[in-house]
Order: structure tokens, then sequence, then C-alpha cells
């Protein structure tokens, strides 16, 4: 269950590909609530787990969070043979199984996914662009065998509770490092050779021309020293890193353009927000989009009127920052992107 920080979920900010199983929810802080946390309990924890318990007991383990101690949610896990477990304060880290073997190899699926958009400078995701890299690295690590290693290493099953214990003892103090020894640096020789050419970041082009006609000079006389050597070493390192810097500068741009080229093609066809709904399936935004596009070919206007324009009309609530869009004639519509703000 995704929980977006909006006024009303968007259909576009779900991948067309995504499975059924998924929902979607919306409020104005983008965060659980205690009623975001019973229509998980409600909708997602209890019928997927409904069948394989088979009427046995479950175990359903959370941290202190408020949403999941209310009578509402106590009573529903009571009513459905739910055993709820709440972790002791300031422990997940060591006793939850998700954060011991599975949030760290999904934050880096994440990362890896979202890479090529900052390397790009983009500091605005788009909400379907985060949510297909979070489906992505969800169907990637929420598998048995991390699920299966997240309990055993926080010690519930096998129940070994030593795991965490050992975890918290008290480690010795280590002693202090000796401080470092000062030794006497080598005068540099006058030479327009010298580091700060072969080291200054940025290149100081003046010191770097001076060096150019001193080095050509060398070369006329036949004579190269070792601080004119060192600098023949230092402009083909140079002129590889800039040819391959070149390489990467190019690939980005194409990537850069390839992103562009998908944002424009979400945008061939009109938005639709749903109100009214707190958590919505996959199955349920498909259905309200269908009604949605019917009732449009119902209201399209007779053959006579095309051309004619409409007046602007604009719609608010698209996005969690109260983004608007205007529609005019011919379908033409301009509107800002919901997106994800990325701190760099």
């Amino acid at each position: 269950m995704i929980i977006f920080r909006a006024e009303n979920v968007n259909f576009q900010w779900t991948p067309a590909s995504i499975a059924g199983d998924w929902r979607f929810a919306c409020n104005s802080k983008g965060w659980t609530s205690n009623e975001h946390g019973l229509d998980w309990l409600r909708h997602c924890f209890e019928p997927e787990t409904r069948e394989k318990a088979n009427g046995a007991y479950r175990l359903l383990i959370c941290d202190g969070h408020d949403s999941h101690i209310t009578g509402e949610f106590i009573a529903h896990c009571m009513d459905n043979n739910i055993i709820l477990m709440i972790l002791p304060p300031h422990t997940s880290h060591l006793t939850q199984p998700l954060d011991v073997g599975v949030f760290g190899p999904l934050k880096k699926v994440m990362s890896r996914m979202i890479a090529p958009l900052i390397s790009l400078g983009i500091s605005r995701i788009q909400k379907v662009e985060w949510t297909t890299a979070f489906v992505h690295a969800h169907e990637a690590v929420f598998n048995a065998q991390n699920i299966q290693g997240g309990f055993r290493g926080a010690g519930i099953f096998p129940f070994k509770p030593d795991k965490v214990l050992h975890r918290i003892t008290l480690q010795p103090m280590t002693t202090t490092p000796p401080p470092p020894q000062n030794r006497e640096s080598t005068p540099l020789i006058d030479t327009p050779f010298n580091n700060s050419v072969l080291t200054s970041s940025p290149v100081d082009f003046n010191a770097v021309h001076d060096a150019n006609i001193a080095l050509n000079a060398r070369l006329a006389s036949g004579e190269l020293d070792s601080p004119a050597r060192n600098y023949v070493n230092y402009i083909t390192r140079t002129n590889e890193r800039l040819h391959a810097s070149n390489i990467i500068l190019q690939k980005e741009n194409e990537d850069l353009l390839t992103m562009l080229t998908k944002r424009k093609e979400r945008l061939g066809g009109k938005r639709k927000i749903i109100k009214g709904k707190h958590c919505l399936s996959v199955a349920e935004i498909r259905d309200d989009i269908s009604k949605a596009q019917k009732a449009t070919k119902k209201r399209a206007a007779p053959k006579g009127a095309k051309g004619r324009k409409r007046p602007a009309k604009v719609v608010k609530g698209l996005s969690d920052d109260h983004d608007s869009y205007s529609e005019q004639g011919n379908d033409e519509e301009v509107e800002i992107l919901d997106c994800i703000e990325i701190e760099m």
C-alpha cells in the first residue's frame, strides 16, 4: 500500500503494468495515520493471509506507532485470529525482521533505479517514476530468502534471543591513536611544470599555457628534464580523462532525451482525479478510469461544434502542491507534472 502526499489519487501515478494486489491512498502529509493503518490491516494484511492461515492464528509484528495500537486496530486483530506483537521502543533496527533483512536491500535497489535520473541533474521525480522504481525494487527484494533471513537475523524464528542481546553488549573503548609525525616537505623547484599545474582543480589554463611553451622549447632543444617528463604524462592522462568525460556527457544527454520523451508520452491522455475514496486498489482505479472515459464520450460535443473553443477550466487538487492545468480548444493541455522533490 502506497500513500501519496495529495488531496486525491490520480490514476497517472500508477504504472500501467502494476499488479492488481497493490493499493493506493493519499493524505495531506504523505504518511500513515490511524485510518490508513486500519485500512491496510483490513484490505491488505488480513485478506492476503486469511487463506494461508486456514483458520489458525497469524502473528503480526509492529512497532509502537500510534496507528498500530488503536482500539479498532486491536479489535480487528482479535476478531480475526491475529496475534498483535508490539516491539519494544527503539529496538526495531535489531528485532524487526523487515529492518534486519529487507529494507536495506530495498533501499539499495531503489537507489540504483533512481540514480540514472539523479545523474541527469533532475531534482523532481514524477510520482509514476518513483512508484515504478519502488514496485520493481519490492518485487526484487521481497522474496522468501530475504524474509526468512530477516526472521532468523532478528532471533524470532528460530527463536534465539541471544542474537539480539549479543549486539547490545558494551564494546571496549578504543585507545587514542598517536598524533601524526610532522615531516619536513621537500622545497619545490621553480619551474613552469610545478604542482600548481599538475594538481589544480579546476585547471589553471594560464599556467598550462606557460607550461606548454616551456615544453615545446625543451622538445626543440632535445632536453627533457624530470619536471617536463612528468608534465607530458599529465597531459596524456588529462586528454584521456577529457575524452572519457565527453563520452559520459553524450550518454547522459541521450538518457535525458529518452526520459523527456517518456514524460511527454504520458501527457497524451487526460488526467483523472479520483475523489471520495480513501484506499483504492488497482482494479478500482482502472474501473473508475473506464467509467470516466465512457462519461466523456457521452458528453462529447456534436460534429457541428468541432473547432469551437471551450472556456478555460482550472482543475484543482491534481498534486500534493495543488498544481493545476487548463483545458482549451482541441483538447490541448498545459500542466505541471506531479513530482517528488529529491534533496541533492
